[in-house]
């Protein structure tokens, strides 16, 4: 026992669609203490309630390249290719999916950026849970699967007492890795914030923040010069402002902007083509942006205009 005091709170709003939860830590002792703190969600998005299951299109949703896989899994390890150099490290490819777990086993993320969220997408029907959390106070990320192969066609309502379903765990920690101890120094308090977005018609993420899930698109761009634009919101009953903006050195110019009610049911999607004029212009970059202009929110990003 740590002797730390730990609070978890959960608030719903209404009208929110999203999951608010803070965690507090306290070390009241006058020593500084070791201790490790782990949360987990269990993830089968896009399933039914009485049934939860994953099904082959499941993704993993994590900002990352890398992964660490212990030694005493080596059936999933063999799916991946090995970072030279890098004992028990690889780059994270295959095992993005669930359907490519060919035997029960553990992951750790292993970059050093900044991410901030992690979860789960179901590309079968585009459904997803999203958590949302500042990664330089739980800088851990252990992805745990079942073998997707033996597991997929589990029941619990026939069989209730097999534990083995097809799902994904993601568990995150103030450590990076399990056993890892991390430090809560005396006389302390840690405090942070976890929220958890359930997300619908977004097949990938491009950004996110405790208000918002972006999605950009470009992958007609420099054919057609179309952009797609997806994004949750936690205030889907204001209406909000669609930005882009194209921007150069020393001018920018607003070429898109729309207001829109978000739909948290059917998902939020806009298809946008840059006009002739923008891209024939001097300017070099596109800033997208959607904001929640009631209290002042907003989420954005810029990507270079290759011509």
């Amino acid at each position: 026992m740590t002797d730390i005091l730990c609070d978890y709170i959960i608030t719903l709003v209404k009208g929110m669609p999203v999951l608010n939860t803070e965690v507090v830590l306290k070390n009241n002792k006058g020593e500084d203490i070791e201790y490790e703190y782990w949360t987990c969600m269990r993830l089968a998005p896009g399933s039914t309630p009485d049934n939860t299951f994953c099904t082959g299109g499941l993704e993993i949703i994590v900002p990352a390249e890398k992964i660490k896989i212990p030694s005493w899994y080596p059936d999933i390890a063999r799916q991946e290719k090995q970072v030279i150099g890098q004992r028990g490290i690889y780059y994270f490819e295959e095992l993005r999916f669930w359907k490519n777990w060919t035997n029960d086993g553990i992951a750790y993320i292993w970059d050093d950026e900044n991410r901030n969220y992690w979860g789960a997408i179901n590309r079968n029907n585009e459904e997803g849970l999203i958590r949302i959390a500042d990664n330089n106070i739980t800088p851990g990320t252990k992805i745990w699967a079942w073998k997707y192969d033996d597991y997929e066609s589990i029941n619990p309502l026939v069989n209730p007492q097999n534990m083995r379903r097809p799902y994904v765990e993601l568990w995150a920690g103030n450590s990076h890795e399990f056993f890892e101890p991390a430090v809560l120094p005396a006389g302390s308090t840690l405090k942070w914030q976890e929220k958890f977005f359930p997300t619908i018609n977004i097949n990938k993420i491009t950004r996110a923040n405790y208000n918002f899930i972006l999605s950009l698109d470009t992958t007609d761009f420099y054919n057609n010069r179309e952009i797609q634009i997806k994004f949750a919101t936690d205030s889907p009953a204001v209406d909000h402002i669609v930005y882009v903006k194209a921007e150069g050195d020393t001018n920018f110019i607003v070429v898109f902007k729309r207001n829109i009610k978000p739909d948290p049911y059917s998902g939020n999607e806009i298809l946008f083509e840059i006009p002739d004029e923008v891209y024939a212009s001097s300017i070099d970059s596109l800033r997208i942006m959607v904001t929640n202009p009631n209290n002042n929110k907003n989420i954005d990003v810029t990507i270079p205009l290759k011509k």
